[in-house]
């Protein structure tokens, strides 16, 4: 498949492995304070860890394949998407889409 040929894991694995997600002390409360940071974890098929390179791509590949499978199976839908760990799958009008989602906030 294409764009798990071409998307960058290796990007992914890297930021993942970076100490970027915070350690709250007093977590509970209503300013907890950050004492540290630590790296990104995911649940792989074995254990929660960072996760390698091939992690990823199996993590994405599963996903796709899930959105390709939902989309034979409702082929007159113009959207379909799944999101789990770093990654969100998005097909919308023939279109299938890979992101790898650091943020983000909505209103809805």
């Amino acid at each position: 498949m294409d764009i798990l040929s071409n998307f960058r894991f290796e990007q992914v694995a890297i930021i993942m492995a970076s100490p970027c997600l915070p350690i709250y002390k007093n977590k509970e409360e209503d300013k907890p304070e950050i004492i540290g940071y630590e790296p990104w974890k995911i649940l792989t098929e074995y254990e929660l860890r960072v996760p390698s390179v091939y992690d990823l791509y199996c993590c994405a590949e599963r996903l796709l394949d899930d959105v390709i499978k939902e989309v034979h199976k409702n082929p007159k839908s113009n959207y379909q998407g799944i999101a789990s760990g770093p990654f969100k799958v998005t097909y919308l009008y023939g279109n299938l889409t890979l992101d790898f989602v650091v943020e983000s906030w909505g209103n809805y």
